[in-house]
Protein backbone atom coordinates (compact mmCIF):
# COMPACT_ATOMS: atom_id res chain seq x y z
CA UNK A 1 0.00 0.00 0.00
CA UNK A 2 1.23 2.64 -1.05
CA UNK A 3 1.57 6.24 1.59
CA UNK A 4 -0.78 8.06 -0.16
CA UNK A 5 -3.14 5.52 0.26
CA UNK A 6 -2.20 4.02 3.93
CA UNK A 7 -3.26 7.84 5.07
CA UNK A 8 -6.61 7.68 3.10
CA UNK A 9 -7.55 4.36 4.59
CA UNK A 10 -6.65 5.90 8.20
CA UNK A 11 -7.97 8.74 7.63
CA UNK A 12 -11.21 6.77 6.51
CA UNK A 13 -11.13 5.03 9.60
CA UNK A 14 -10.81 7.78 11.33
CA UNK A 15 -14.28 9.30 10.24
CA UNK A 16 -16.19 6.10 10.88
CA UNK A 17 -14.90 6.04 14.33
CA UNK A 18 -16.33 9.84 14.96
CA UNK A 19 -19.23 8.86 13.55
CA UNK A 20 -20.20 6.05 15.40
CA UNK A 21 -19.12 8.15 18.72
CA UNK A 22 -21.34 10.64 17.29
CA UNK A 23 -24.50 7.74 16.59
CA UNK A 24 -24.29 6.17 20.27
CA UNK A 25 -27.56 6.47 22.63
CA UNK A 26 -26.57 8.37 25.29
CA UNK A 27 -26.89 7.41 29.10
CA UNK A 28 -30.74 7.41 29.82
CA UNK A 29 -31.55 9.55 32.82
CA UNK A 30 -31.27 12.67 30.95
CA UNK A 31 -33.99 15.87 30.86
CA UNK A 32 -35.37 17.89 28.07
CA UNK A 33 -35.79 21.56 28.64
CA UNK A 34 -39.22 22.75 29.56
CA UNK A 35 -41.18 23.99 26.55
CA UNK A 36 -40.76 27.57 25.86
CA UNK A 37 -37.94 28.02 28.12
CA UNK A 38 -35.52 28.55 25.45
CA UNK A 39 -31.60 26.84 25.15
CA UNK A 40 -28.81 28.44 25.36
CA UNK A 41 -26.62 27.42 22.78
CA UNK A 42 -27.33 27.53 18.76
CA UNK A 43 -27.17 23.44 18.59
CA UNK A 44 -29.05 22.58 21.44
CA UNK A 45 -32.79 22.83 20.85
CA UNK A 46 -35.29 22.25 23.46
CA UNK A 47 -36.10 18.73 22.42
CA UNK A 48 -32.24 17.73 23.23
CA UNK A 49 -32.16 15.02 25.58
CA UNK A 50 -29.73 16.96 27.95
CA UNK A 51 -30.99 20.07 26.91
CA UNK A 52 -32.32 21.15 30.83
CA UNK A 53 -28.73 20.17 32.06
CA UNK A 54 -26.90 21.71 29.84
CA UNK A 55 -28.70 25.41 30.14
CA UNK A 56 -28.72 25.10 33.80
CA UNK A 57 -24.34 23.98 34.11
CA UNK A 58 -23.95 27.35 31.64
CA UNK A 59 -26.36 28.96 34.07
CA UNK A 60 -24.10 28.15 36.99
CA UNK A 61 -20.42 29.18 35.15
CA UNK A 62 -19.26 25.99 35.07
CA UNK A 63 -19.21 25.26 31.08
CA UNK A 64 -19.39 27.48 28.01
CA UNK A 65 -20.00 27.35 24.01
CA UNK A 66 -18.45 28.43 21.53
CA UNK A 67 -17.77 31.70 19.80
CA UNK A 68 -19.82 30.97 17.03
CA UNK A 69 -22.71 30.22 19.88
CA UNK A 70 -22.73 26.58 19.82
CA UNK A 71 -21.69 23.87 22.24
CA UNK A 72 -20.69 21.01 20.58
CA UNK A 73 -22.61 18.52 22.58
CA UNK A 74 -21.20 15.62 20.94
CA UNK A 75 -17.00 17.15 21.27
CA UNK A 76 -14.87 14.75 23.65
CA UNK A 77 -14.55 16.88 27.01
CA UNK A 78 -10.33 16.10 27.85
CA UNK A 79 -8.85 15.76 31.22
CA UNK A 80 -7.89 19.81 31.70
CA UNK A 81 -11.58 20.65 30.48
CA UNK A 82 -12.79 17.99 33.46
CA UNK A 83 -9.99 19.50 36.06
CA UNK A 84 -11.28 23.01 35.29
CA UNK A 85 -15.02 22.15 35.69
CA UNK A 86 -14.90 20.37 38.75
CA UNK A 87 -12.70 22.85 40.34
CA UNK A 88 -15.29 25.46 39.19
CA UNK A 89 -17.90 23.32 41.07
CA UNK A 90 -15.96 22.74 44.23
CA UNK A 91 -14.77 26.92 44.53
CA UNK A 92 -18.44 27.85 43.05
CA UNK A 93 -16.60 29.68 40.41
CA UNK A 94 -17.61 30.27 36.82
CA UNK A 95 -14.94 29.79 34.13
CA UNK A 96 -13.25 33.86 34.75
CA UNK A 97 -9.83 34.53 33.64
CA UNK A 98 -7.05 31.91 34.40
CA UNK A 99 -5.52 32.57 37.50
CA UNK A 100 -1.91 32.11 38.08
CA UNK A 101 -0.27 28.47 38.72
CA UNK A 102 2.90 29.47 40.55
CA UNK A 103 4.29 25.57 40.78
CA UNK A 104 2.95 23.31 38.23
CA UNK A 105 2.14 19.58 39.51
CA UNK A 106 3.23 17.88 36.30
CA UNK A 107 5.89 18.28 33.51
CA UNK A 108 3.36 18.14 31.17
CA UNK A 109 1.84 21.28 32.14
CA UNK A 110 3.33 24.25 32.28
CA UNK A 111 3.18 27.16 34.49
CA UNK A 112 1.65 29.32 32.11
CA UNK A 113 -1.04 26.61 30.77
CA UNK A 114 -4.65 28.13 31.00
CA UNK A 115 -5.77 25.16 33.38
CA UNK A 116 -2.60 24.62 35.14
CA UNK A 117 -4.09 26.35 38.66
CA UNK A 118 -7.27 24.03 38.07
CA UNK A 119 -5.11 20.83 37.32
CA UNK A 120 -2.61 21.82 40.55
CA UNK A 121 -5.29 22.56 43.09
CA UNK A 122 -7.79 19.23 42.35
CA UNK A 123 -4.27 16.94 42.50
CA UNK A 124 -3.55 18.37 45.91
CA UNK A 125 -7.17 17.67 47.06
CA UNK A 126 -6.48 14.45 45.66
CA UNK A 127 -9.33 14.56 43.05
CA UNK A 128 -6.93 14.04 39.55
CA UNK A 129 -4.16 11.82 39.60
CA UNK A 130 -0.93 12.10 37.28
CA UNK A 131 0.24 8.75 35.12
CA UNK A 132 2.78 6.02 36.46
CA UNK A 133 5.14 8.29 34.47
CA UNK A 134 4.71 11.26 36.52
CA UNK A 135 2.49 13.31 33.70
CA UNK A 136 -0.96 14.54 33.44
CA UNK A 137 -1.92 13.88 29.65
CA UNK A 138 -3.93 16.88 29.97
CA UNK A 139 -5.36 16.82 26.33
CA UNK A 140 -6.24 12.85 26.81
CA UNK A 141 -9.91 12.03 26.72
CA UNK A 142 -12.00 11.63 30.05
CA UNK A 143 -12.97 8.69 30.08
CA UNK A 144 -16.55 7.25 31.85
CA UNK A 145 -14.49 4.91 34.29
CA UNK A 146 -11.97 7.70 34.63
CA UNK A 147 -14.94 10.10 35.64
CA UNK A 148 -15.85 7.28 38.14
CA UNK A 149 -12.67 7.22 39.61
CA UNK A 150 -12.99 11.42 39.74
CA UNK A 151 -16.62 11.18 41.52
CA UNK A 152 -15.31 8.51 44.32
CA UNK A 153 -12.63 11.16 44.87
CA UNK A 154 -14.60 14.57 44.78
CA UNK A 155 -14.31 17.33 46.30
CA UNK A 156 -11.43 16.68 48.80
CA UNK A 157 -10.14 13.15 48.79
CA UNK A 158 -10.77 9.32 47.98
CA UNK A 159 -13.35 7.88 49.96
CA UNK A 160 -14.06 4.22 51.54
CA UNK A 161 -15.60 2.30 48.65
CA UNK A 162 -17.48 -1.03 49.79
CA UNK A 163 -16.90 -4.12 47.79
CA UNK A 164 -19.96 -4.65 45.26
CA UNK A 165 -22.23 -7.16 45.82
CA UNK A 166 -23.59 -7.36 42.75
CA UNK A 167 -22.41 -5.99 39.50
CA UNK A 168 -23.67 -2.65 39.17
CA UNK A 169 -24.02 -3.42 34.92
CA UNK A 170 -24.35 -5.78 33.00
CA UNK A 171 -20.59 -4.98 31.67
CA UNK A 172 -19.29 -4.31 35.13
CA UNK A 173 -18.81 -7.04 37.24
CA UNK A 174 -17.85 -7.38 40.48
CA UNK A 175 -14.42 -8.26 39.81
CA UNK A 176 -14.06 -5.02 38.16
CA UNK A 177 -10.54 -3.35 39.96
CA UNK A 178 -12.83 -0.15 39.73
CA UNK A 179 -16.34 -1.81 40.45
CA UNK A 180 -16.93 0.16 43.86
CA UNK A 181 -15.85 3.37 42.33
CA UNK A 182 -18.55 2.61 39.22
CA UNK A 183 -21.11 1.40 41.83
CA UNK A 184 -21.00 4.51 44.12
CA UNK A 185 -21.36 7.11 41.42
CA UNK A 186 -24.19 5.50 39.82
CA UNK A 187 -25.91 4.79 44.00
CA UNK A 188 -25.14 8.97 43.93
CA UNK A 189 -27.30 9.00 40.76
CA UNK A 190 -24.43 11.51 38.53
CA UNK A 191 -23.06 8.38 36.52
CA UNK A 192 -26.13 6.67 34.60
CA UNK A 193 -25.71 3.74 32.35
CA UNK A 194 -27.06 3.08 28.77
CA UNK A 195 -30.79 1.63 27.92
CA UNK A 196 -28.78 -1.90 27.22
CA UNK A 197 -28.12 -1.95 30.92
CA UNK A 198 -24.22 -1.46 29.86
CA UNK A 199 -22.01 1.16 31.25
CA UNK A 200 -19.25 1.54 28.67
CA UNK A 201 -16.48 2.02 30.90
CA UNK A 202 -13.83 2.92 27.84
CA UNK A 203 -16.37 5.49 26.44
CA UNK A 204 -15.17 9.57 26.40
CA UNK A 205 -16.85 11.59 27.91
CA UNK A 206 -19.01 13.81 25.61
CA UNK A 207 -19.25 17.68 26.40
CA UNK A 208 -23.44 16.80 26.92
CA UNK A 209 -22.73 14.04 29.16
CA UNK A 210 -20.24 15.94 31.45
CA UNK A 211 -22.52 18.74 31.73
CA UNK A 212 -25.13 16.43 33.62
CA UNK A 213 -22.44 15.17 35.13
CA UNK A 214 -21.37 18.31 36.34
CA UNK A 215 -25.10 19.51 37.43
CA UNK A 216 -25.50 16.29 39.28
CA UNK A 217 -22.27 16.42 41.21
CA UNK A 218 -22.77 19.85 42.41
CA UNK A 219 -26.67 18.83 43.44
CA UNK A 220 -24.63 15.88 45.36
CA UNK A 221 -22.54 17.96 47.01
CA UNK A 222 -24.48 20.85 47.85
CA UNK A 223 -27.74 18.68 49.86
Amino acid sequence: MTTTRRATAILLSALVALAALAAAPAPVGAETCPPASGSPFLDIPESHPFCREIKQAQTEGFVTGYGDGTFRPANVVTRQAAAAILWRIANYGGPGAPFACGVSAYPDVPADHPFCGHIRDSTAAGVFTGYGDGTFRPANPMTRLAMAMVIARFPDGPKIMLACGAPPFTDVPVSHPQCAQIQYAKNLGILTGYADGTFRPGNPMTRQAFAAVAIRTWGALIT
